[in-house]
């Protein structure tokens, strides 16, 4: 008898200390999870890397190494998560836990901007486990990735799926935030103001509604809709964190205003903007649009010395070219046809191919044809010929070289001229 009270007092103390290795291994992995979300990454690591040195039960030993991978994610390591979460799918194929190493592998290889192999995981995650919990994140990703590569229809219709399956997710609010995103962002302005409206008039307290009224209002200002892209870019500035957008969002403000003829709130506008501290290229854009505002109201003058102050007071951006070429046109419509020679024959000489050169070439070709100087118009009409795609430009200026040899007397060459004004751009006549 007593033989047997030894033995069922031995039993029980094994598994008291049994449950109480249970409980402290359990009390190390939540410890573990904790430090992980907190971002102590490299606690984490130590304190897992204890325990798993340690004989553990199957299923604290799986999910320590799935942690652990988590930990290296966390710290970067890409190489070593990936170890971690293989050896979880190799080593123990029956646990519970293979569905979240194939989805922390799919997010190692997303890091890693590896959006193929991504995508094969991910899909493996809806393809074999769909009820497991990570399936509605694989297929919010999966969506990211055909964005990544630039498959934007396949992007869409998964973001569609996530939204018709799981209505009540907070995914489905951020999918469809998604959507109007890469619709916008791949220039599918009309759609996009679609998805846009729809999403500010059901979530009008959403994290992201600055953002998505920008998004907005820039589809209206680009599909030149100016009076609604007044109206919700004035919106995407109610929003305190609009660092992001605020410059240019006041600038299209301001072109829209004036756009729509708005002279007043375009001068509010361009004036608010050219206070902040801005780059060059947008200070130059700012100069520009305050020139076009003074032509608005007649000032052609003091138009042209907002052209100057961004050729001589800015370093050169993306605005210069523009500047001489506005500026150049400005003078020759004053009569001031010596300076606006001077200014594009400057321009073409220190930027040759710049985006403008074409219609430099073509002023300046005029200009020069007003002073008389049918040499130099031949030359600039010749050159604008030569590097132009635009049909009406090169049109007009055959015709103006045509036009030069029959003023000449030079029959033949202007027959020839006209003749392959004639074949070649007989729609444009």
């Amino acid at each position: 008898m007593k033989r047997i009270y030894l033995s069922i007092i031995l039993i029980l103390t094994f598994a008291a200390i049994a449950s109480a290795n249970d409980d402290y291994f359990q009390t190390e992995i939540d410890f573990a999870k904790k430090a992980i979300k907190d971002g102590f990454y490299d606690l984490a690591e130590n304190k897992l890397n204890i325990l798993l040195g340690q004989n553990l039960p199957e299923d604290i030993e799986v999910e320590g190494h799935l942690l652990l991978g988590r930990t290296y994610f966390g710290k970067g390591d890409h190489e070593k998560a990936l170890t971690e979460f293989n050896l979880v799918l190799d080593r123990y194929q029956n646990s519970s836990f293979v569905d979240s190493a194939v989805y922390w592998i799919a997010e190692v290889y997303f890091k890693a901007e590896n959006y193929e192999e991504a995508l094969s995981y991910y899909q493996a995650i809806l393809e074999n486990y769909p009820t497991s919990e990570y399936a509605i994140f694989a297929l919010y990703s999966e969506a990211w990735c055909y964005e990544k590569l630039g498959e934007y229809d396949m992007a869409i219709e998964v973001l569609e799926e996530l939204v018709d399956k799981h209505p009540l997710n907070e995914l489905a609010i951020k999918g469809k935030y998604k959507i109007c995103e890469i619709l916008y962002l791949s220039g599918g302005y009309s759609k996009a103001i679609v998805e846009l409206e729809n999403f500010v008039k059901k979530y009008p307290v959403n994290e992201n509604i600055f953002e998505a009224y920008y998004m907005l209002g820039d589809s209206y200002y680009k599909i030149n809709d100016f009076n609604n892209a007044i109206k919700y870019l004035k919106d995407s500035l109610r929003g305190a964190a609009n660092d992001k957008w605020k410059s240019i969002a006041e600038y299209k403000l301001a072109v829209s205003c004036r756009k729509t003829n708005d002279l007043v709130n375009a001068e509010y506008w361009i004036n608010k903007l050219y206070e902040e501290e801005l780059a060059p290229d947008m200070r130059g854009a700012a100069l520009l649009a305050m020139a076009d505002i003074e032509e608005g109201k007649g000032n052609t003058e003091a138009a042209v010395d907002r052209y100057k102050q961004v050729i001589n007071e800015l370093p050169v951006n993306k605005k210069t070219a523009e500047a001489y070429y506005l500026a150049a046109e400005a003078l020759y419509k004053q009569g001031k046809k010596n300076e606006a020679i001077e200014l594009y024959s400057k321009a073409l000489k220190k930027f040759p191919n710049n985006e403008y050169a074409d219609v430099m070439h073509y002023g300046l070709a005029w200009a020069c044809l007003s002073m008389a100087d049918e040499n130099l118009a031949m030359q600039n009409f010749d050159k604008t010929v030569e590097i132009s795609n635009n049909k009406e430009l090169v049109c007009s200026s055959l015709v103006a070289i045509a036009d030069i040899f029959q003023g000449r007397g030079d029959y033949a060459n202007a027959i020839d001229v006209y003749d392959r004004v004639l074949r070649e751009f007989s729609d444009s006549i």
